[in-house]
């Protein structure tokens, strides 16, 4: 990375540092995932906090540090606060933040994953999202990342997800399943996310 970056990212997760410091872990469509540190974050008089909530749309301004890079400025896009009014949307978008979180590796810039991740927050502000899209977003990360199966043997699941991967979401939100295929639709992603997580998701609880 260069000595200083400008980028727009989506936060998908803080922590704290030592003394007032914040950590943020940040999906930029230009750089990839980049994990730096916002000093004084934690402080009530913090410049950058406001536009470093979850899930926002942030245009960041990044330093290249000796341990981890400084956040050295931020300016909000869009924090969709519709979202954030719905407890489920709020677990659902928790759920594919962390689900990028642990899957895409540092450094590595992918603008169609970037789009996907800020399409369903999009449709998450309105009124237009399930858990099925959310399922479905989940298979086409792993499917881009090379973690699917051979879905080319013809059989009935298989045709359901393979049109889940190369469908767009508005399509796949008009998709009807009985449910008993949503449940064999459903379980069958999850054991792929499943195969190639460290640890246990801690938003999964929330919707599986």
């Amino acid at each position: 990375m260069a000595q200083s970056i400008k980028t727009i990212g989506i936060i998908l997760r803080s922590r704290d540092a030592k003394d007032a410091n914040r950590l943020y872990t940040i999906y930029t469509k230009d750089y990839g995932k980049v994990r730096c540190q916002a000093q004084a974050a934690k402080k009530s008089t913090s410049k950058l906090a406001g536009h470093l909530e979850p899930f926002c749309l942030t245009e960041v301004f990044i330093a290249k540090g000796k341990g981890f890079d400084r956040l050295a400025g931020a300016a909000q896009v869009e924090c969709f606060y519709n979202l954030k009014k719905d407890y489920e949307k709020i677990n659902l978008a928790s759920y594919l933040c962390e689900i990028y979180d642990q899957l895409i590796k540092e450094g590595e810039a992918d603008p169609e994953l970037f789009e996907l991740l800020k399409n369903n927050l999009v449709l998450m502000n309105g009124d237009s999202v399930n858990e099925l899209m959310i399922k479905a977003s989940v298979l086409k990360l792993l499917s881009k990342l090379g973690y699917t199966p051979d879905l080319r043997q013809r059989t009935d699941i298989n045709k359901v997800l393979r049109f889940l991967v190369g469908a767009d979401l508005k399509e796949i939100r008009k998709l009807r399943l009985t449910d008993e295929q949503w449940q064999e639709i459903n379980k069958a992603i999850v054991n792929m996310l499943r195969a190639q997580l460290d640890w246990d998701l801690q938003s999964e609880r929330f919707i599986v």
